[in-house]
């Protein structure tokens, strides 16, 4: 059996190298500390993570644990005795249920380039394939997934644009993008613009994982979500926009009117006229897309308004529109 190597106490290590140490990769890593806070790095003054051995020794009992068939949520904020205690009881353990990607159903995805091939599928509702990346924004056209799936050994093609034009032709709210070799501008360009990055090297557990936390990370709704109801009425984003404050860049005024003006798009996309059934279930997607970007507005305009001591008025008790 291979043991884990000693962890100096007086040094501090970079992201890659606690991943490589804990054997926890650095993507999946990066979920776990987003979603779960599960270690708390310091912080170097130019910005560069930096894990003490005690953060890398939390990392791999945890890494064990999960891989046992512990849910990454039931253990991510557990103090290190109760780590310890689970990993010595670990026997009964082993043979614990892991949860489906996705509640009690299988995720519905579609699998790109090599994924197919490697497996990817495996446990999940493979709903379309297509080994041809150059191709897929087409030959997904109309496929409703929860996930597109695309796997390669470079990323020289994975362009942003075209793996944007992959999820969105399945109507998928995430692309997961596996790579074998890439260069960092690459990978960091595919994750400004909203895509989850990995190295191909992930085993079943660590993949099952990267699904769960990027189909429910915030940000990620489900597709057929309805999204909260408005906090504001005319009245009070009227008050908000004519309201004096310290910011000299108006901000209240514009968050305003940006919201009165999303607010409009979702009644005008409720109301729409509709050809067909089709037609009628794509309106639908908008108004519930111009929902979530109004709530998100309404937070920024609610967090601003605190701030300034602007008047909030009461929340609005009005449904969504049908």
């Amino acid at each position: 059996m291979q043991t884990a190597p000693d962890l100096n106490d007086a040094v501090l290590y970079r992201s890659g190298a606690a991943a490589r140490l804990s054997g926890v990769p650095v993507e999946t890593l990066r979920v776990w500390e987003r979603r779960y806070a599960i270690v708390r790095p310091q912080v170097s003054p130019s910005g560069r993570k930096l894990y003490s051995a005690d953060n890398i020794q939390r990392l791999r009992l945890i890494k064990q644990l999960v891989s046992m068939g512990n849910p990454i949520g039931s253990v991510a904020s557990l103090p290190m005795q109760t780590l310890q205690q689970m990993l010595a009881d670990s026997a009964p353990l082993v043979m614990a249920p892991r949860p489906q990607v996705s509640g009690h159903r299988a995720l519905r995805v579609a699998l790109v380039g090599e994924a197919q091939a490697s497996g990817r599928g495996r446990g999940l509702n493979v709903v379309a394939v297509c080994e041809d990346i150059t191709q897929a924004a087409v030959a997904l056209q109309g496929i409703r997934a929860e996930a597109v799936i695309i796997e390669m050994s470079s990323l020289m093609q994975a362009e942003p644009k075209r793996i944007t034009a992959i999820r969105d032709a399945a109507a998928a709210p995430v692309a997961i993008v596996l790579y074998r070799y890439g260069p960092a501008p690459v990978m960091r360009h595919l994750r400004e613009a909203g895509h989850v990055v990995a190295h191909a090297a992930l085993d079943a557990v660590e993949f099952d994982e990267l699904c769960r936390s990027a189909m429910t990370a915030p940000g990620n709704p489900a597709p057929d979500a309805e999204p909260p109801a408005p906090r504001f009425d005319a009245a009070a984003l009227s008050a908000l926009s004519g309201t004096r404050n310290s910011i000299y860049c108006e901000c209240p005024r514009h968050l305003a009117e940006l919201v009165r003006a999303v607010q409009g798009f979702e009644r005008y996309s409720a109301e729409c006229a509709n050809r067909n059934p089709a037609d009628a279930v794509l309106h639908a997607g908008l108004r519930r897309s111009a929902g979530r970007a109004r709530a998100l507005l309404e937070e920024a305009l609610v967090e601003l308004a605190l701030a300034e001591g602007l008047p909030l008025g009461q929340p609005q008790p009005a449904a969504s529109p049908a």
